[in-house]
């Protein structure tokens, strides 16, 4: 299977030397995390993979990350439990779901969300619409120290 990515703001990340972002990946299909994770790697990020709400629980709890990716629909259990330990842990959450995207009010609020079918161009949208804030920080501390 191929892909094409054409992001304009994905060179800017890696030459800023973004290779420090890393991401909790949590998926518990594994061809679809596999690549997943292949697509984010090859567009400079860390990445961290977890087939269970319990394994992402777990690392979230362990080790720092910038993102955390998961879906709505998870294996009989709900997505969004990591999402709001992510959050919670101060790590942006980027989730992806099938349901119409006229969900609860609130219900996804703190974070960014996809629909599905996931496109790659809109994944890495999605993500740079969650990093924007740290990437801006990284910039400006950047120019600081020139």
């Amino acid at each position: 299977m191929e892909y094409i990515v054409a992001a304009p703001w994905a060179s800017i990340i890696a030459v800023a030397g973004f290779a420090w972002l890393c991401f909790l990946l949590v998926d518990d299909d594994v061809e679809a995390r596999a690549l997943l994770e292949h697509i984010l790697l090859d567009n400079g990020y860390q990445v961290v993979t977890a087939e269970s709400i319990a394994t992402a629980t777990e690392l979230l709890s362990s080790q720092p990350f910038d993102l955390a990716l998961c879906y709505v629909n998870f294996g009989g259990w709900s997505g969004l439990t990591v999402a709001d330990r992510a959050i919670a842990a101060g790590v942006k959450a980027l989730v992806v779901t099938g349901y119409d995207m006229s969900l609860e009010p609130g219900s996804l609020a703190p974070c960014v969300y996809l629909p599905k079918p996931l496109h790659v161009i809109e994944l890495l949208d999605g993500i740079e619409r969650c990093l924007a804030a740290a990437v801006e920080a990284h910039r400006k501390s950047s120019e600081r120290r020139n």
